[in-house]
C-alpha cells in the first residue's frame, strides 16, 4: 500500500504542475491519474502537503468502490 500511496502522491502533484519523483515500482495504470484527478476536482491543492495515509486511503477507497462496482456488474454481492 505504501506503493500506491506514493504513486498517487506523485501523480497528483505532477497534474498540480509540482515538482516531485515518481517512485521507481510505482503504479502506472491510468487509473491512479483518475484518482489524482479526483482528488484535485475536489480540493485543489489542498492535499499538497498530506500525509501518506490520505494518499493512501483515497487510492484504497477508489479502488475497492471500482471492484464493488464491477461485481454488482456482474451479480455478486457481498454481506458486510
Amino acid at each position: 500500500m505504501r506503493v500506491l500511496a506514493d504513486s498517487l502522491r506523485a501523480r497528483y502533484l505532477e497534474k498540480l504542475g509540482l515538482e516531485n519523483e515518481f517512485p521507481e515500482d510505482g503504479y502506472q495504470g491510468d487509473y491512479i491519474y483518475e484518482i489524482a484527478q479526483g482528488m484535485i476536482e475536489e480540493a485543489g491543492d489542498g492535499f499538497q502537503d498530506a500525509k501518506q495515509d490520505i494518499f493512501r486511503k483515497r487510492a484504497q477507497d477508489a479502488i475497492f468502490a471500482d471492484i464493488d462496482i464491477t461485481l454488482k456488474r456482474i451479480g455478486i454481492s457481498f454481506d458486510s
